[in-house]
């Protein structure tokens, strides 16, 4: 658990116990994330975003953690966590599922861009009940980007190019594109412009999630934001309050 820890911290260390304690408590050991309620469960288990939750998923399942072909099919289930609890289901005279027997069970087979917010407005979900509509954010993508001239979108659209980099996945759901959206929208254009400038000119940056180019803003003002994207040195206040003649 090494890399996961070193890529997320102790998010990532945290993630990978509740999850095995997911598995532990869940029948036959496994969790089926075309089930919408199984889905957000986890997601409100391990308290952290389903971008998040996607990536760190992902990522196990690169590393063996998880089983890959299981999780093409959008269902958890680790082989390792099952050959150490063989001994317990021997001595109990209980058969362990197989993956196969396994994935029979699960009646929905989704993937799991249709289960989550995907970046595709028209992808629905399907419940037992009928047919549910993901939201579709298209309008509300159109109303941010009305307040922009052309130049601001070109920068904010190679902003969100970069963006789509931090994650695994290399997608960004529409729910995170409308998260970034809505901070914008908290400050002036010329900030947004000037943020995402920022970003797009330093490479040291493209590794950097969506919180670092908050702080941007946030730290910001219209005025600095002006002076810098048209070369202007902006000058440091001075305290002259206890200034001297001669100093």
């Amino acid at each position: 658990m090494f890399t996961i820890e070193s890529k997320y911290g102790n998010d990532g260390y945290a993630f990978w116990f509740k999850l095995l304690e997911l598995l532990g408590t869940s029948e036959h050991h496994y969790i089926d994330c075309n089930n919408i309620e199984s889905w957000e469960f986890l997601i409100a288990k391990t308290r952290m975003s389903e971008e998040t939750v996607v990536d760190i998923i992902e990522l196990l399942s690169k590393l063996g953690a998880i089983d890959k072909e299981l999780w093409q099919c959008k269902i958890i289930r680790s082989d390792n966590f099952i050959t150490n609890l063989s001994t317990v289901y021997k001595r109990r005279e209980v058969k362990v599922l197989n993956n196969s027997e396994v994935m029979s069970l699960c009646i929905q087979k989704l993937p799991l861009s249709e289960v989550i917010v995907d970046i595709n407005p028209q992808s629905k979900v399907k419940e037992s009940k009928g047919e549910k509509s993901i939201k579709d954010y298209s309008l509300e993508f159109e109303k941010f980007r009305q307040r922009y001239d052309p130049e601001t979108l070109e920068k904010i659209d190679s902003y969100f190019e970069i963006l789509r980099t931090t994650r695994v996945s290399g997608k960004i759901s529409d729910s995170i594109t409308f998260q970034v959206y809505d901070e914008m929208n908290k400050h002036p254009p010329v900030i947004v412009k000037y943020a995402c400038s920022t970003v797009v000119k330093k490479p040291e940056l493209h590794s950097k999630k969506e919180n670092y180019f908050y702080g941007i803003m946030r730290n910001t003002t219209a005025d600095e934001a002006d002076n810098k994207l048209n070369g202007i040195q902006t000058s440091k206040y001075v305290d002259r309050t206890n200034y001297k003649p001669g100093e």
